[in-house]
């Protein structure tokens, strides 16, 4: 089964409970080991429901009763479904930390500088905010502040900002 995942390709694991030499939990267990997202469902006949339930709690996606192939279709279905939402949802949170890493490496190599709009150059003051986020500057609607006069200081810095990259852009 190793060789065979490593071979990649692979959309949904498939497996009786007891195999003459496998079980269904041993597999996936070699699948659990791979860090692979393949849905995995367990189809037998000869277990009762309380090895079902402990075979869904060690990660199996699904169970299904030799004989009830009627589910089998849309169980594939759903789980192939809910393995692109968690890969949605991965590339997601990736994204997040990449841009919160962009974000506080910006922040670090900022420091306490602020900017003089009009002359264009970086100045150091620790009476500037160190981090502003505007509307018209980052999408968000919220002002953080590290300087004294609060958000009114930092809507005027933001403001000075916007208005320089309009300028800018005319």
């Amino acid at each position: 089964m190793r060789a065979a995942l490593a071979e990649g390709g692979w959309e949904i694991v498939l497996s009786d409970y007891a195999l003459p030499s496998f079980s269904a939990i041993a597999a996936l267990q070699v699948l659990h080991e791979t860090g692979l997202d393949i849905p995995f469902i367990i189809i037998s006949g000869t277990i009762g429901e309380e090895t079902a339930v402990a075979a869904l709690v060690a990660g199996a996606h699904d169970f299904l009763v030799k004989g009830n192939f009627a589910r089998l279709g849309p169980g594939i279905e759903r789980c192939l479904v809910e393995r692109q939402g968690r890969a949605a949802r991965r590339e997601a949170e990736n994204a997040l930390r990449e841009s919160e890493s962009r974000f506080r490496g910006l922040a670090e190599e900022l420091g306490q500088y602020g900017l003089d709009v009009e002359a264009g150059v970086g100045t150091q003051n620790v009476e500037l905010p160190m981090a502003v986020i505007h509307p018209d500057v980052a999408g968000a609607g919220a002002y953080r502040t590290t300087a004294p006069g609060g958000r009114g200081a930092v809507r005027e810095v933001c403001d000075a900002i916007v208005a320089a990259r309009m300028r800018a852009a005319v």
